[in-house]
C-alpha cells in the first residue's frame, strides 16, 4: 500500500498569486501657487569659433617652424658655400692698406722691405703699406708694392666678405640654438 500512495501523489506546483490591483493615480489641479519674483538670467551665447580647441593649429604652427627652420638649413648651406668659394678664390689678409709718405718710409725700415720680403722702391704709384693687428693687438705695418697693390686688395675685400658670412652664419646659429631650447622647455612642459 506503501508504493500505491507514493506513485500517486501529484508533482508540487508553485503557488499561483492572484493578480493585484492597482487603483489609478489621481491628479487633483493645484490651486494657483504665489511664485517669488527672481532675477532672470541669460543664456550663455557661446561662439562656434572661440570655446573648442582647434586641434590643427598646433600642427600648423609646427609646420611653419619647420619651414622656418628649413629656410635656415638652407641660408647655412648658402653661407657656407660661399665660404668655401671665398677660399677658393685666393689668399684672405685680416688687414687694411694705408698710404705712406717718405717720412713714414724711413720708418717702416731702413730696408725697405714689402709683403713679399723683396726691397720695395716707392714711387708716385705704389706708396702703400699693409697694416694689421698681431695677436697682442700691436699694430704691424709692411710696405706694398704696387705690382702686388692689387691682389693685397682683392685679398683685404675678402676678408671683409668673409666677415660678412660669418657674422650671417652666426645670427642663423644663434635663432636655431634659441628655437631649440625654447623647443626643448616645451617639450619638458609637456610631459609634465
Amino acid at each position: 500500500m506503501m508504493a500505491r500512495t507514493q506513485a500517486t501523489k501529484p508533482e508540487a506546483q508553485a503557488p499561483v498569486m492572484p493578480p493585484i490591483s492597482v487603483p489609478p493615480l489621481r491628479v487633483r489641479a493645484i490651486e494657483s501657487v504665489d511664485v517669488p519674483d527672481l532675477p532672470h538670467s541669460k543664456s550663455p551665447q557661446f561662439s562656434s569659433h572661440a570655446n573648442h580647441s582647434n586641434p590643427m593649429l598646433p600642427l600648423g604652427l609646427l609646420q611653419d617652424i619647420a619651414k622656418e627652420v628649413m629656410t635656415w638649413q638652407t641660408q647655412l648651406k648658402t653661407v657656407h658655400d660661399a665660404v668655401q668659394a671665398l677660399y677658393d678664390e685666393g689668399p684672405i689678409v685680416n688687414a687694411w692698406l694705408e698710404a705712406v709718405n717718405e717720412s713714414e718710409r724711413q720708418s717702416l725700415g731702413a730696408d725697405g722691405k714689402g709683403v713679399d720680403g723683396k726691397s720695395v722702391e716707392l714711387t708716385m704709384a705704389g706708396r702703400y703699406c699693409v697694416c694689421g693687428l698681431d695677436k697682442t693687438g700691436q699694430v704691424w705695418r709692411k710696405l706694398c708694392p704696387p705690382d702686388q697693390l692689387p691682389l693685397v686688395s682683392l685679398a683685404i675685400a675678402r676678408h671683409q666678405k668673409l666677415r660678412l658670412l660669418l657674422n650671417q652664419k652666426e645670427s642663423i646659429d644663434r635663432r636655431l640654438q634659441q628655437l631649440a631650447q625654447t623647443l626643448t622647455v616645451l617639450r619638458g612642459r609637456l610631459r609634465a
